[in-house]
């Protein structure tokens, strides 16, 4: 199997291992290409019993839906049908002109279409969570429950200081030409996901966040009517815990779960974060 090529040497990497634990990467599905008629090809995966109540994934700024979402698949498809596609001008995602928020939420109402789905319930981490408001409100007749994870109405003035940060790091990542390939067990992950997170150009997360910086769902997240769950990282540092709880607040019907985590315990801290979430899909569907 080829090498990953990064610019971190080997002492680089038995630091990061050292110092970041990450969950297990063995037995992660591989996305298939599909194409969204009149809107574009992307990658999805499709795991789970095809019989049971179906949950898509819409993963975070920067990611793959496998790289949010690895961590999860194994308990949430335990119970549940479990599709995750990467969004527009992410890793594999549609290819277009310009990028907005609606696009994303109007491709995830299109790839229900395309599988056979009449209805179907939304899970989104963060910019993903943005994108589930706006498919709520856009296609309201097509959700049976909403989840949202580490999520925020808009993002307040002071919130720019940390994704200017972000992109002084991802600055640096330079893409390269890469391949899709099953991880390493020997280097715990750490490769994988760092491969993973480099699938999505640094032009790309401009758009996204220039997209991010425009959204602002407090007008209209009152007049939402589908059972929602708002999953809070208590510790998050990128989106503030209150204004993750001011979604909750705002929704009407919406319950909480907490989770002692920051902003990347999704991959970071599973053992906090899959259970609420798990708990979050199950009480949307009760």
């Amino acid at each position: 199997m080829s090498q990953y090529r990064t610019p971190l040497s080997g002492a680089g990497w038995r630091l990061i291992e050292r110092r970041i634990a990450v969950a297990p990467t063995i037995d992660i599905p591989a996305p298939e290409p599909i194409t969204l008629p009149g809107r574009g090809e992307t990658a999805i995966f499709d795991i789970g019993p095809r019989g049971a109540e179906p949950i898509i994934l819409l993963h975070a700024l920067s990611c793959t839906s496998l790289l949010t979402w690895y961590p999860s698949l194994p308990q949430l498809s335990r119970k549940y049908r479990v599709i995750g596609l990467d969004q527009r001008w992410h890793g594999a995602g549609i290819k277009s002109n310009t990028f907005s928020l609606e696009d994303c939420a109007d491709d995830v109402a299109a790839l229900g279409t395309e599988l056979g789905l009449e209805r179907f319930t939304v899970a989104g981490y963060s910019m993903g969570s943005m994108v589930g408001q706006l498919v709520a409100k856009r296609h309201p007749d097509r959700l049976t429950g909403l989840v949202l994870c580490a999520t925020t109405r808009n993002v307040r003035r002071r919130d720019h200081i940390a994704f200017d940060a972000y992109m002084r790091v991802t600055a640096r990542m330079r893409p390269r030409p890469h391949r899709r390939e099953r991880p390493r067990l020997s280097d715990g992950g750490h490769r994988w996901l760092y491969s993973e997170f480099r699938r999505t150009t640094f032009s790309a997360n401009i758009a996204a966040i220039n997209a991010i910086a425009n959204f602002n769902s407090a007008s209209w997240l009152h007049q939402l009517r589908t059972p929602t769950a708002v999953v809070v990282m208590r510790r998050d540092r990128a989106i503030p815990p209150r204004d993750q709880r001011a979604v909750a607040r705002s929704i009407p019907g919406a319950v909480r779960f907490d989770v002692d985590a920051g902003h990347a315990g999704c991959v970071f801290s599973p053992e906090q974060f899959v259970p609420a979430l798990t708990a979050a899909c199950d009480w949307v569907h009760s």
